[in-house]
């Protein structure tokens, strides 16, 4: 049985520091902490982490290994921290008890750290720049660690959660997101929906005070150093598959297949009413088994998978084709099959009962997206890791990574739902396609309803088969294989 722990932030964080935290260990420490959770967004060409160029796609490597480097550095002179690298995304925190004292810190910081990125890391993305902007909203959030996906600090709370959300939804570049109720008073800024932008990157008379001169260049400097420092780093080379003993750091893996993004729909109430009943150690307790659910899914989708790390409660898997199948089959089907295993383990597997006290009253909502040669990338990505704040960050990067997160952040998008880029609709098996209707322009949505009925109808389903062949699809479905951590 596991036993767990509440530590004080300030006791809870250097702690972190350490890679054996994250391991599997009987003893899950954890800690809560309320301030500013500042989210980063660097853009950069899709396409670049797909290049058949192998010194362009190292480019995005390196880009973003810097990019991290100097986030990290930048952060600390503002004193705000790292908490997660989601590639372009990274997210801080700034602790705070007095959030309307301290809201010119997040505005200084912010304006800082996108002058520097302007300045010194624009130049060197050249032609693949496609913007920079951030978010941040406060409040509480509880910490929890993870050995899932190479280890990772798992943050829940609205503040952790809706600045990510908004940063989908679009934030003009060299912008800053804050909430009406935090920002709608400061002068210079522009509404947007609930929320209002203010720009961090040019200063006018309304909103000079935002801007401090010194830090931005103490930030400019520290991006230099990095960059100084990447010059020494030397050549290396991609992996061009997985091996025992491969380290992502040292050598970054190019592989092709479809990412996953599930986001657990309705589970912000569970956190809400933790903090307000003062019940964050049961929250802990119910999210530390949420997080078991993808190892029941590696156990019966049939395909090797490359766990990576969770943002907040969103669960991120990346499915590589199985022996002897290629991306373009696995992509035909495997919309249909992987959403209809994810939601199936809820309600078939083990049954209500397995998940009904962890889940509550949330239900997965299910992105995935893989591209083709005509649009996207086809199916391409570069998985590595990047160290910072003492840690190492596992991260995937490529169109299918950052598509699977907008299908599954598309509005209108709720629990059971599957989503998918139009590109990965139209290489659909026929037989298929009629299990999705449109949703906007760019994506299309089918239901765990429509997926068992044609589970029943087109051949049995992953979850309850390993070696069955399903009407429309010449590939045969192998046995359950190991996954990789």
């Amino acid at each position: 049985m596991k036993n767990y722990e509440h530590l004080t932030f300030n006791n809870f964080w250097p702690l972190t520091g350490s890679r054996e935290f994250f391991q599997p260990s009987d003893l899950l420490r954890f800690s809560d902490v309320i301030g500013f959770h500042v989210y980063a967004d660097l853009r950069l060409n899709l396409d670049l982490a797909a290049a058949e160029d192998t010194r362009r796609a190292m480019k995005c490597v390196d880009i973003l290994e810097d990019y991290t480097a100097i986030s990290d550095k930048c952060a600390g002179l503002a004193g705000a921290r790292v908490l997660e690298v989601q590639g372009e995304r990274i997210h801080f925190i700034l602790p705070s008890q007095e959030p309307m004292t301290d809201l010119i810190r997040v505005l200084v910081f912010s304006s800082a750290l996108t002058q520097t990125v302007y300045q010194e890391i624009k130049p060197a993305v050249g032609d693949d720049w496609q913007g920079f902007s951030m978010a941040s909203d406060y409040g509480p959030a509880v910490l929890i660690p993870s050995s899932y996906g190479g280890g990772s600090l798992v943050s829940l709370g609205n503040a952790a959660n809706q600045p990510a959300k908004k940063l989908g939804r679009g934030v003009d570049s060299g912008h800053l997101a804050l909430p009406n109720r935090i920002g709608k008073n400061l002068s210079g800024a522009k509404p947007s929906g609930d929320w209002i932008l203010v720009d961090v990157l040019k200063p006018v008379t309304a909103t000079q005070s935002f801007f401090d001169e010194r830090l931005t260049e103490s930030m400019r400097q520290m991006a230099r150093s990095v960059f100084q420092q990447s010059t020494r780093r030397g050549g290396r080379n991609f992996a061009g598959g997985m091996f025992d003993g491969l380290s992502f750091a040292k050598t970054p893996l190019r592989t092709r297949g479809m990412c996953l993004r599930a986001d657990l729909d309705g589970f912000t109430k569970a956190v809400e009413d933790a903090f307000k009943n003062q019940k964050v150690p049961d929250l802990v307790r119910q999210f530390t088994d949420v997080m078991q659910y993808p190892l029941d899914f590696a156990e019966k989708v049939g395909k090797p998978l490359i766990e990576l790390p969770w943002a907040g409660d969103c669960c991120n898997i990346f499915i590589q084709p199985s022996y002897m199948e290629t991306v373009e089959e696995m992509r035909a089907v495997l919309p249909v099959e992987a959403g209809r295993c994810w939601h199936g383990i809820a309600y078939e597997n083990g049954g209500s009962k397995r998940w009904s006290s962890s889940l509550g009253s949330a239900k997965w909502a299910v992105g995935l997206a893989c591209g083709d040669r005509d649009e996207g990338g086809d199916g391409n990505v570069i998985v590595t890791e990047f160290p910072a704040a003492g840690r190492s960050f596992r991260v995937v990067v490529g169109w299918c990574a950052r598509r699977a997160k907008d299908a599954q952040e598309t509005s209108g998008i709720k629990g059971d739902d599957v989503v998918v880029p139009i590109v990965d609709y139209q290489n659909l098996e026929e037989v298929f396609k009629p299990l999705f209707e449109l949703m906007g322009s760019n994506y299309r949505f089918s239901n765990y309803a429509k997926l068992k009925q044609a589970g029943q109808s087109a051949g049995k389903s992953l979850a309850t088969s390993s070696t069955k062949h399903v009407v429309g699809i010449s590939t045969a479905l192998p046995a359950p294989r190991p996954y990789w951590r």
